[in-house]
């Protein structure tokens, strides 16, 4: 579960902070990327409270 956790919160950091080659996402996209890809690249179970903290600006602490 642990390393489920990790995967998606080291995805958010990439969606939100951005790449050189990729831009960085408003929150709502990153919801929605992360629902896209449940049950194929993250735990549907899990996406499912992050999309929710995502949504509700709760990582936003977290990662800054």
């Amino acid at each position: 579960i642990e390393a489920r956790i990790v995967a998606i919160a080291d995805a958010f950091d990439v969606l939100k902070g951005g790449r050189v080659y990729q831009n960085a996402k408003q929150n709502e996209e990153i919801a929605l990327e992360f629902e896209r890809m449940a049950g194929i690249q993250f735990d549907p179970n899990l996406v499912e409270v992050f999309a929710k903290m995502i949504r509700n600006n709760e990582l936003e602490d977290i990662f800054e």
